[in-house]
């Protein structure tokens, strides 16, 4: 491989690095600066092999388990949100119509099963209107 001598300029941060490189590695600045761009090379080179490694696992990993495991998943905590959602609704309806002063803070509308049922459906479909706006 020919060399070719350039002059360049560095801040005195960067030409005290290569000093203490230098004495550390026995080099000379040139075969310093050389080792540092094989090995910028090197360390590019591995960086994509492991993003190409890391995107063909998470590639493969969906592709097998998606509709087995985390399509299910996904389906029953949504069902299990709005359930939850439905028992804090009634909770908060039984601790407002007994006047339980350790939870006046609680501030809730009393509600009955069906009109629970019917606010939490509001809402999740009120949320899901909003994230169909902003995808669009």
């Amino acid at each position: 491989m020919a060399r070719t001598k350039k002059m360049v300029t560095l801040s005195e941060e960067d030409l005290c690095f290569i000093e203490k490189f230098k004495n550390e590695h026995g080099m000379n600045s040139s075969q310093v600066i050389s080792f540092l761009i094989r090995n910028y090379k090197d360390t590019q080179s591995e960086e994509r092999l492991a993003e190409l490694i890391s995107d063909k696992t998470m590639e493969k990993f969906s592709n097998l388990y998606k509709k087995k495991y985390l399509d299910p998943i996904r389906i029953r905590t949504g069902y299990i949100d709005k359930n939850s959602q439905i028992l804090l609704d009634l909770i908060n309806s039984i601790i407002t119509y007994f006047n339980i002063d350790y939870y006046s803070a609680v501030e809730a509308p009393a509600y009955t099963t069906k009109q629970s049922i019917d606010n939490v459906n509001e809402r999740i479909s009120n949320l899901k209107q909003i994230k169909n706006n902003k995808e669009n």
